[in-house]
C-alpha cells in the first residue's frame, strides 16, 4: 500500500530497475547450480513511493534541527518517543499544527516523568504535515531569607528566580546576622519560596 510496482533489479540492495515488468529480455545473467544442475536467476522487486508527502517535527524553541521523514501518501505513521525536545524552564506537552496552542492534538503520555507514548499515538499523512512542540513553562518561584528566632542584622539576598523541581544553593550567613552580639553562622534558613508565575 502506498507504494508503485516499477520493474526489477538483479540484486536486493539495488534500486535500479534493471528489467520493466513485462518486458522481453536476452542474455539474463543466470547462475548454474551444480547441485541442481540448472540455471536461474532471482529478481527482486522495485517500488516507488505513491505520492510521497512530509511529516516534519519542529522543536517550537527547544534547541535541536527538527526531525523530518518521507512516507506515502495515506499512510499512518505511529509517533516515536526517541526523540523528546528538552527546553529548559519548559515541560513537553506534545505535538500540535499551530505553534502558538497549549493543548496539543497529539498529547505526550507520561510515565514515571518520562514520555512513554502519545494519545492518539499516530498521525494519518494524507499531505505535507509540520507539527510543532507544545510547552508549558514550569513554575518560578524566588527565595527570601530571614533571620532566625532572636537573630538581628542582615540576611543574604537572592535575586535569581527558580523553576519548580530546581536545586538552589543556600547563600552564607557571611557574618552579617548576629545573636546578642555573637556570629551566628547557622541562624540562617529560608522562609518563603514564592510563586513568581
Amino acid at each position: 500500500t502506498g507504494y508503485d510496482f516499477i520493474g526489477w533489479a538483479t540484486s536486493s540492495d539495488d534500486e535500479t530497475v534493471n528489467f520493466k515488468n513485462g518486458a522481453h529480455v536476452k542474455n539474463l545473467p543466470f547462475e548454474y547450480d551444480e547441485e541442481k544442475n540448472e540455471y536461474s536467476i532471482t529478481l527482486y522487486c522495485i517500488w516507488e513511493m505513491h505520492n510521497p508527502k512530509s511529516l516534519v517535527f519542529d522543536n517550537n524553541g527547544a534547541p535541536g534541527e527538527p526531525s523530518s521523514q518521507t512516507v506515502a501518501e495515506g499512510s499512518e505513521v505511529e509517533i516515536g518517543t526517541d526523540l523528546i525536545p528538552e527546553r529548559s524552564g519548559y515541560v513537553f506537552k506534545g505535538w500540535s499544527v499551530d505553534p502558538e496552542k497549549t493543548v496539543p492534538e497529539y498529547a505526550a503520555v507520561y510515565t514515571e516523568g518520562t514520555v512513554t507514548g502519545f494519545e492518539p499515538s499516530s498521525v494519518k499523512v494524507d499531505s505535507d504535515i509540520l507539527l510543532y512542540a507544545t510547552w508549558e513553562e514550569r513554575t518560578k518561584y524566588s527565595v527570601e531569607y530571614a533571620p532566625a528566632a532572636g537573630a538581628a542584622g542582615s540576611v543574604p539576598f537572592d535575586t535569581a528566580t527558580y523553576y519548580e523541581g530546581d536545586s538552589v544553593e543556600v547563600k552564607t550567613n557571611a557574618g552579617l546576622v548576629i545573636t546578642d552580639g555573637e556570629l551566628q553562622q547557622k541562624t540562617i534558613k529560608i522562609i518563603k519560596c514564592m510563586n513568581i508565575n
